[in-house]
């Protein structure tokens, strides 16, 4: 998702040569249910991760996203909106350079 990533451009791809599939935090297991799809769909018989440095979801809390979301739907809503997870990084023990 960061614009600052450009597989395309590091591996040198022509337009239509590989499907980039981009996620926020970069995290595989948040990926993988894409992974898979793609891979029964079409058959994948390379794959490539790369995860850069200084990533967004470094700096925020999964009780931040919902807190936001929250504030933005009705009352109603906030159960579901507890269930989902984010895919907030800074719970993983890294620290954002801010």
């Amino acid at each position: 998702m960061d614009p600052r990533c450009v597989p395309e451009k590091f591996f040198n791809l022509a337009v239509g040569e590989a499907t980039v599939f981009r996620n926020g935090g970069g995290n595989v297991r948040h990926a993988l249910r894409d992974i898979n799809i793609v891979d029964h769909f079409f058959g994948l018989e390379e794959l490539a991760i790369i995860h850069h440095t200084d990533c967004g979801t470094l700096v925020f809390t999964e009780e931040q996203m919902r807190s936001g979301l929250k504030s933005r739907v009705d009352k109603t809503h906030w159960d579901e909106v507890d269930k989902v997870v984010f895919g907030a990084n800074s719970g993983y023990g890294h620290q954002p350079r801010l």
